[in-house]
């Protein structure tokens, strides 16, 4: 499983929404790059240093599985990977409503939640460590 960066470059260029950050006043620096020896021009944003190309709406969620698939990582350390090499909008919103709820616990609503889930697990596990050993 992989991404056809050739077949996104020319989504790239019938997309609508991509096609208007062309010109869109944003924090974004937006440039054609040149990504493979086909030579395909992807729009990409430029302002961090490494280009990541914007990624067309159709292929959000390809990207996305195609990046958690690999660890099945959760909602803040999946966003930082994709972000490191792509950019759409509503990009964090999208990997929130894609990563799933670990198994036994509700979505995560942020840090706070996980870390009472953590507490009550060690809790758990220590008094029955603590009986066992009675």
């Amino acid at each position: 499983m992989g991404l056809d960066y050739a077949e996104m470059a020319e989504d790239q260029v019938v997309d609508p929404e991509v096609q208007s950050y062309r010109t869109a006043p944003t924090a974004l620096r937006m440039q054609e790059v040149v990504f493979d020896a086909a030579n395909s021009m992807r729009l990409s944003n430029v302002s961090m240093g490494e280009p990541c190309p914007l990624v067309p709406v159709a292929w959000g969620r390809s990207v996305f599985d195609t990046i958690h698939i690999l660890s099945h990582l959760g909602v803040k350390a999946s966003t930082k990977l994709v972000r490191a090499k792509f950019v759409w909008p509503d990009l964090c919103r999208a990997i929130r409503a894609w990563v799933p709820p670990m198994f036994g616990m509700p979505a995560c609503q942020g840090p706070t939640s996980q870390k009472g889930y953590v507490n009550m697990d060690l809790v758990a596990l220590s008094y029955q460590a603590f009986n066992d050993v009675s």
